[in-house]
Protein backbone atom coordinates (compact mmCIF):
# COMPACT_ATOMS: atom_id res chain seq x y z
CA UNK A 1 0.00 0.00 0.00
CA UNK A 2 1.31 3.47 -0.88
CA UNK A 3 0.73 6.58 1.21
CA UNK A 4 1.46 10.12 0.09
CA UNK A 5 4.28 12.12 1.66
CA UNK A 6 1.89 14.26 3.80
CA UNK A 7 0.36 11.12 5.33
CA UNK A 8 3.81 9.63 6.02
CA UNK A 9 5.04 12.91 7.54
CA UNK A 10 1.99 13.12 9.81
CA UNK A 11 2.43 9.55 11.04
CA UNK A 12 6.14 9.99 11.69
CA UNK A 13 5.59 13.30 13.59
CA UNK A 14 3.15 11.55 15.86
CA UNK A 15 5.35 8.57 16.67
CA UNK A 16 8.68 9.20 18.41
CA UNK A 17 10.66 5.96 18.61
CA UNK A 18 13.38 5.10 21.09
CA UNK A 19 14.87 1.62 21.18
CA UNK A 20 16.81 0.47 24.24
CA UNK A 21 19.18 -2.48 24.48
CA UNK A 22 19.86 -4.59 27.56
CA UNK A 23 22.65 -7.16 27.57
CA UNK A 24 21.88 -10.75 28.51
CA UNK A 25 24.04 -12.42 31.13
CA UNK A 26 25.73 -14.60 28.49
CA UNK A 27 26.74 -11.63 26.33
CA UNK A 28 30.45 -10.94 25.83
CA UNK A 29 31.44 -8.98 28.94
CA UNK A 30 34.46 -7.02 27.68
CA UNK A 31 32.74 -5.15 24.84
CA UNK A 32 30.55 -2.82 26.86
CA UNK A 33 27.72 -3.64 24.45
CA UNK A 34 25.24 -4.27 23.19
CA UNK A 35 24.99 -1.26 20.94
CA UNK A 36 22.87 -0.29 17.97
CA UNK A 37 25.52 0.56 15.39
CA UNK A 38 23.11 -0.21 12.55
CA UNK A 39 20.44 2.06 14.01
CA UNK A 40 16.72 1.44 13.75
CA UNK A 41 14.44 1.30 10.75
CA UNK A 42 10.73 2.13 10.65
CA UNK A 43 8.77 0.67 7.76
CA UNK A 44 5.42 -0.55 6.49
CA UNK A 45 3.90 2.61 7.90
CA UNK A 46 0.13 3.16 7.66
CA UNK A 47 -2.05 5.77 9.33
CA UNK A 48 -2.24 3.60 12.48
CA UNK A 49 0.62 1.05 12.31
CA UNK A 50 4.37 0.80 11.79
CA UNK A 51 7.02 -1.91 12.06
CA UNK A 52 10.19 -1.00 13.95
CA UNK A 53 13.34 -3.02 13.14
CA UNK A 54 16.42 -3.00 15.33
CA UNK A 55 19.67 -4.95 15.58
CA UNK A 56 21.87 -5.48 18.63
CA UNK A 57 25.59 -5.07 17.86
CA UNK A 58 28.79 -5.95 19.72
CA UNK A 59 30.53 -2.70 18.75
CA UNK A 60 29.38 0.92 18.71
CA UNK A 61 30.58 1.70 15.15
CA UNK A 62 31.02 -0.15 11.87
CA UNK A 63 34.48 -1.26 10.71
CA UNK A 64 36.01 1.62 8.73
CA UNK A 65 36.89 2.06 5.07
CA UNK A 66 40.53 1.18 5.80
CA UNK A 67 39.59 -2.51 6.22
CA UNK A 68 39.61 -4.76 3.14
CA UNK A 69 36.62 -6.16 1.27
CA UNK A 70 36.33 -9.85 0.37
CA UNK A 71 36.42 -11.12 -3.19
CA UNK A 72 33.23 -12.70 -4.53
CA UNK A 73 33.75 -15.52 -7.00
CA UNK A 74 31.73 -18.35 -8.54
CA UNK A 75 32.75 -21.91 -9.28
CA UNK A 76 32.29 -22.78 -12.95
CA UNK A 77 30.46 -26.15 -12.88
CA UNK A 78 32.16 -27.26 -16.12
CA UNK A 79 35.76 -26.46 -15.19
CA UNK A 80 35.63 -26.27 -11.38
CA UNK A 81 37.63 -22.99 -11.56
CA UNK A 82 36.73 -19.90 -9.60
CA UNK A 83 35.58 -17.08 -11.88
CA UNK A 84 34.16 -13.60 -11.52
CA UNK A 85 30.42 -13.30 -11.99
CA UNK A 86 29.49 -13.08 -15.65
CA UNK A 87 25.73 -13.09 -15.68
CA UNK A 88 25.36 -16.45 -13.86
CA UNK A 89 23.04 -15.73 -10.90
CA UNK A 90 22.26 -19.47 -10.58
CA UNK A 91 25.81 -20.28 -9.45
CA UNK A 92 26.22 -19.99 -5.65
CA UNK A 93 28.73 -17.28 -4.65
CA UNK A 94 31.99 -18.10 -2.89
CA UNK A 95 33.33 -15.43 -0.54
CA UNK A 96 37.13 -15.24 -0.26
CA UNK A 97 38.32 -13.24 2.76
CA UNK A 98 41.78 -11.66 2.82
CA UNK A 99 44.27 -13.42 5.09
CA UNK A 100 43.43 -12.77 8.74
CA UNK A 101 39.97 -11.27 8.05
CA UNK A 102 36.43 -12.60 8.50
CA UNK A 103 32.86 -11.41 8.12
CA UNK A 104 33.33 -9.58 11.46
CA UNK A 105 36.39 -7.58 10.41
CA UNK A 106 35.89 -6.55 6.75
CA UNK A 107 34.93 -3.03 5.68
CA UNK A 108 31.50 -2.07 6.97
CA UNK A 109 31.19 -5.03 9.34
CA UNK A 110 29.12 -4.66 12.48
CA UNK A 111 29.09 -7.96 14.40
CA UNK A 112 25.82 -8.77 16.14
CA UNK A 113 25.41 -9.48 19.84
CA UNK A 114 22.85 -11.19 22.06
CA UNK A 115 20.62 -8.88 24.01
CA UNK A 116 17.09 -7.74 24.64
CA UNK A 117 15.35 -4.74 23.14
CA UNK A 118 12.11 -2.84 23.53
CA UNK A 119 10.54 0.17 21.89
CA UNK A 120 9.32 3.24 23.73
CA UNK A 121 7.11 5.56 21.70
CA UNK A 122 4.69 8.44 22.13
CA UNK A 123 2.68 10.97 20.22
CA UNK A 124 4.75 14.09 19.63
CA UNK A 125 4.28 16.52 22.51
CA UNK A 126 2.66 13.94 24.80
CA UNK A 127 4.32 13.19 28.14
CA UNK A 128 2.93 9.65 28.11
CA UNK A 129 5.21 6.95 26.71
CA UNK A 130 3.99 3.58 25.49
CA UNK A 131 6.27 0.56 25.54
CA UNK A 132 6.58 -2.87 24.01
CA UNK A 133 7.68 -5.76 26.19
CA UNK A 134 11.36 -6.62 26.35
CA UNK A 135 12.22 -9.21 23.68
CA UNK A 136 15.40 -11.12 22.92
CA UNK A 137 16.99 -10.42 19.55
CA UNK A 138 16.89 -13.37 17.17
CA UNK A 139 20.34 -14.92 16.61
CA UNK A 140 19.07 -16.79 13.51
CA UNK A 141 18.05 -13.41 12.06
CA UNK A 142 21.43 -11.75 12.68
CA UNK A 143 20.54 -10.45 16.15
CA UNK A 144 17.51 -8.48 14.94
CA UNK A 145 13.99 -8.00 16.26
CA UNK A 146 10.90 -6.44 14.73
CA UNK A 147 8.05 -4.84 16.65
CA UNK A 148 4.69 -4.09 15.09
CA UNK A 149 3.26 -0.94 16.63
CA UNK A 150 -0.52 -0.61 16.35
CA UNK A 151 -3.10 1.91 17.43
CA UNK A 152 -0.96 4.87 16.36
CA UNK A 153 -2.67 8.24 15.95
Amino acid sequence: MYYSRPVMDRVMRMCVVVVLALPLMSAVADTGGPYQATGIKVGEVTATEAIVWTRSTRVAERVGFDAPMPAICYRDPDTGKLVERKGRPDWPPIVLYPEGYSVDSIEGAVPGMRGEVRVLYRTEGSPDWRSTDWAEVNRQRDFTRQFKLTGLE
